[in-house]
């Protein structure tokens, strides 16, 4: 086998009836229509950052990389 059990166990192949274990997962307000949620979001859109993570990151929308994550700030090696 290619991975070790360790890693094999945080795989989940799911069948056509995905959306029932996304939404055991992720809160279909955060899950895209594409896979069963409520999100009005596709893959091209940008990131719909909330208050938290703007604070984070200290821009209005998703800034562009590359970028670093380090101690919580972003840094732009």
């Amino acid at each position: 086998m290619w991975f070790d059990e360790g890693t094999r166990s945080k795989f989940q192949v799911l069948g056509k009836d995905h959306s029932t274990t996304l939404l055991s997962l992720v809160d279909s307000q955060n899950l895209p229509r594409l896979y069963g949620g409520e999100l009005d979001w596709k893959y091209e859109d940008e990131p719909n950052l909330g208050e938290d993570e703007r604070e984070a990151i200290g821009e209005a929308a998703m800034p562009r990389g590359p970028l670093l994550f380090i101690d919580g700030r972003v840094v732009r090696p």
